[in-house]
């Protein structure tokens, strides 16, 4: 499963992005791409 997510400007606060995505990774969601500097795109695994 797939998981897309929107975060525009994320880019001006690169250490909350990297807690985000921390916080992602601990729920089972693992970064698969950045689509057009805003879109996050997930992969559902263990």
């Amino acid at each position: 499963m797939t998981k897309k997510v929107f975060r525009p400007f994320w880019s001006y606060d690169v250490q909350a992005t990297d807690k985000w995505l921390t916080a992602m990774a601990a729920k089972g969601y693992h970064l698969q791409s950045l689509v057009k500097g805003s879109f996050f795109i997930f992969t559902a695994g263990n």
